[in-house]
């Protein structure tokens, strides 16, 4: 298991980040609220450091009687403090303390992944960005809330174990001084590879989480084109991956638990040991013996336990570990500047722009263009030219590698995403439908809309109230129930409605990646006119899957291998003889045969 393998894709936080980001939310404790723990926390180790004292004094008052049943009361009423304390109110504290932070975490999650930058949180996929919103937070808050009362237990009781044993007398630290002497390298080794074991558990997770969203979201094309079973080998795949990460946690589990049962022995034998010693040399009496071995046996319960459930204590660490790297992602970009928005279509321009995949293939290679403001241009090429790499580097979904884009002269990378994605819409392929009502929907890119307005949106985007889709998909009209649990809503009228949003949104840029690709041919015409409705009055780009969509467009660009081999107007293109655009052209127009 070398801890260089598998790099995930967002480092873990810092113990520093960590104590950082708990400092900066709502539920940090207030001055008070640690006054009110540590006087419970130091009650509960009084009674609980101070019981076995009491016993050992017991004992050696068992020839007075009147001593012995005031000793007796006394020492039940330390029982009854530490079960008190240990088992409700400390617990209740930390328990309450952690779900205060899992609120704050998930929330500051999620509004650092809105500000993020785009192509970062691709990078970190959907699956990882759930598991870590949900389930990570989850098993820190549940481990911190069940395991916290101990960890403080053990913190506070060390030293007060030691300061007791050495009042009984200081030759009972020589057994506590060796366990640590071996201890101390044998943790040090256990914390990296615990983290190590926890986090790739977490990755294999999270990887499978993604594929199967991956699946269960693409069911539709999975079945079209046969591909069920290589659905399942890949979900087979990597549930087996994370089924092998859980078994290198049951091997590290193994390992603590055999060499934490070996320091258990040697404490005890050791104690057991000296005092046998002290005994037969006078220095102690039973009683003093008994608080001793009290002491110990509840250092070492407390010790022990511990380490018994270090990698549960470890994996709620890793866990909020990475929970804070998600909430600190959106750093960057609160330290970028946010420009005024513009105020009409802007002009873009792309510079020397280059884009290479992480393997190295280059799919662009200084590439310059300028849209014009305020027109529409249509980018054509065969499958694999650049086109849809170009439309997400515009868009800002990913960062050349090289070169600049920029939008109404500022340069993308050096501003918010925040602002590029008010000034920039990518409309493709994948709509997505908020749960609720369409009007809820809608309202989302027009908050200030009316009901009026709504339906005009709909209607220029080509669905008029009281047409055959309106009556066949929405029959609640703007009630309508929409997204999750809803029906699922025909590949047109989700697409209609995504450029409604658009039309309300009325953004300076738009980028239309293959946005009516999936509409049938009944509709292609309706979605295709509607597309060139919205695209009107802003600076667009039209990534064209139908030469049609060329037609109505000012500028068409031809790509091919990340590079613009022609540009100009349609008319002016196909009028070109022997150019690659006018045999493109008249093949989309050959007849059926």
């Amino acid at each position: 298991m070398s801890p260089h393998a598998d790099k995930p894709a967002l480092q873990l936080a810092s113990f520093r980040e960590v104590m950082a980001t708990l400092k900066a939310l709502p539920a940090n404790p207030t001055p008070l609220w640690w006054v009110m723990a540590l006087g419970n926390m130091g009650i509960m180790v009084a009674a609980t450091a101070g019981s076995p004292l009491l016993l050992g004094r017991l004992i050696d008052a068992l020839g007075d009687h009147s001593a012995f049943m005031r000793l007796l009361w006394i020492f039940i009423g330390f029982l009854l403090c530490e079960a008190f304390f240990r088992g409700v109110i400390v617990p209740w504290v930390m328990r309450d303390i952690s779900q205060r932070y899992a609120v704050d975490l998930r929330e500051a999650g999620l509004k650092s992944a809105l500000q993020a930058p785009v192509p970062e949180l691709l990078r970190l996929g959907t699956g990882a960005m759930i598991t870590r919103l949900t389930r990570d937070v989850t098993r820190a808050s549940d481990v911190f809330g069940i395991f916290g009362s101990r960890i403080m237990l053990l913190i506070f009781m060390i030293p007060a174990t030691l300061v007791s044993l050495a009042f009984i007398h200081p030759m009972y630290l020589i057994p506590g001084l060796l366990v640590s002497f071996l201890l101390v390298p044998w943790i040090k080794r256990l914390v990296p590879l615990s983290n190590y074991v926890a986090d790739r558990e977490s990755e294999a997770d999270a990887r499978r989480n993604a594929r199967l969203l991956d699946s269960i979201r693409g069911i539709n094309t999975v079945r079209a084109y046969g591909l069920e079973k290589w659905s399942l080998g890949r979900t087979r795949e990597s549930s087996w991956q994370a089924l092998q990460r859980t078994g290198d946690k049951v091997t590290l589990l193994g390992l603590i638990y055999g060499e934490s049962r070996i320091m258990h022995f040697l404490l005890i034998a050791g104690t057991m040991l000296i005092s046998a010693w002290m005994l037969v040399n006078g220095q102690v009496s039973l009683g003093q013996i008994t608080a001793a071995l009290g002491l110990i046996a509840k250092l070492q319960f407390f010790l022990f336990d511990a380490l018994h459930f270090a990698y549960n204590i470890q994996t709620g660490a890793v866990a909020l570990s990475r929970a804070v790297a998600l909430v600190r992602m959106g750093d960057k970009a609160q330290s970028l500047p946010i420009p005024a928005d513009v105020s009409g279509p802007p002009e873009v321009e792309v510079r020397n722009l280059s884009f290479h995949y992480p393997n190295g293939v280059s799919v662009l290679d200084g590439l310059n263009l300028t849209l014009a403001a305020g027109t529409t241009t249509a980018l054509v090429g065969t499958s694999g030219a650049g086109k849809s790499t170009l439309a997400a580097l515009i868009a800002g979904l990913q960062h050349p590698t090289a070169g600049q884009v920029l939008v109404a002269g500022h340069d993308t990378a050096t501003v918010s995403d925040v602002w590029t994605a008010r000034q920039v819409t990518l409309l493709n392929q994948e709509v997505h439908l908020f749960a609720g009502t369409l009007r809820e929907d809608l309202t989302m890119a027009a908050p200030e809309a009316s009901d009026e307005e709504l339906l005009a949106a709909l209607a220029a985007a080509g669905l008029a109230t009281g047409g055959v889709l309106w009556q066949r998909w929405l029959p609640q009209g703007l009630d309508t129930l929409v997204g999750a649990q809803a029906q699922e809503l025909s590949p047109e009228v989700m697409q209609i409605i995504s450029l409604a949003r658009v039309i309300l949104r009325d953004p300076p840029v738009l980028v239309m990646d293959e946005a009516t690709s999936e509409a049938g041919s009944d509709y292609a015409r309706l979605l295709e006119q509607a597309a060139t409705a919205a695209a009107k009055g802003r600076t667009s780009l039209v990534v064209a899957h139908r030469l049609d969509q060329a037609v109505a467009a000012d500028r068409v660009l031809l790509m091919e291998d990340g590079q613009i081999i022609e540009d100009g107007p349609h008319e002016e293109l196909i009028a070109i003889e022997g150019g690659r655009y006018a045999q493109l052209w008249a093949k989309w127009n050959q007849p059926l045969v």
